[in-house]
């Protein structure tokens, strides 16, 4: 009888043992979909979740910037089920360096999921050597005064790719600011960028960029020849 309690326990703990293995997931995010260092006031990456549970499992996800929970979402999965989506994030009142970190529950298992936001690389400023004065023998009545510019140029950023379009769609900007498009499409595809007004028309590759400076007021559309239903809209004020 003590044989057979003790071969029972050893089968149950084989099972319990089996059953746990059986049970996990994975979390993951695609390095190419993202970048340590962002564009402007928006990233964007691609996370992944593959089920390897026994049964219909009920998920919940948390993403954190710098510590602190920007998303939150719930969804449940068929085992053997892949969940991939793009997730875009605003990011103006972020503080570099910052860690994007992600993290899955399920009844029965944490997982987690990391990279690093890093400041733009300084690049150093040349040093010129200074021209020799030359005074100045105009009369001071005669000198005329150079006006103070009274807007600073800036620029807004818009990302492409073919799973979510123009990111922003529509951007607002001053007279004398400029748009930067750069290609982050996770395909590896090149766009032609098509000005509606006819203002550009200008092939931009993968991982390139593109600016142009709007000084005219108004509303400016712009799309994809390669897919024409794609576009956006730059509203100057």
């Amino acid at each position: 009888m003590v044989i057979s309690i003790a071969a029972g326990i050893v089968i149950a703990s084989v099972l319990i043992i089996s059953a746990r293995q059986e049970r996990f997931s994975s979390l993951y995010i695609y390095p190419e979909s993202y970048t340590n260092y962002p564009e402007g006031n928006i990233i964007y990456f691609i996370y992944g979740v593959r089920s390897y549970e026994r049964e219909r499992t009920g998920y919940d996800l948390e993403i954190f910037i710098g510590g602190r929970l920007v998303d939150k979402k719930s969804f449940e999965m068929e085992p053997g089920e892949v969940r991939e989506e793009k997730e875009t994030i605003e990011i103006s009142d972020l503080e570099l360096p910052a860690k994007v970190k992600l993290v899955l529950s399920s009844p029965y298992n944490t997982y987690d999921v990391h990279y690093w936001l890093k400041k733009p690389e300084e690049v150093p400023v040349p040093v010129e050597t200074p021209p020799v004065a030359v005074p100045d023998l105009t009369p001071a009545s005669a000198l005329t005064p150079q006006p103070v510019p009274a807007h600073t140029p800036t620029y807004a950023a818009v990302l492409i790719d073919t799973m979510r379009g123009f990111s922003p769609e529509e951007v607002s900007i001053s007279a004398g600011d400029a748009v930067r498009w750069v290609n982050k499409d996770i395909r590896d595809r090149k766009f032609t960028l098509v000005s509606q007004e006819g203002l550009f028309t200008v092939v931009i590759d993968v991982d390139r960029r593109f600016e142009y400076t709007f000084n005219d007021k108004g509303t400016f559309t712009f799309y994809l020849k390669e897919y024409p239903g794609i576009k956006g809209a730059v509203i100057v004020g």
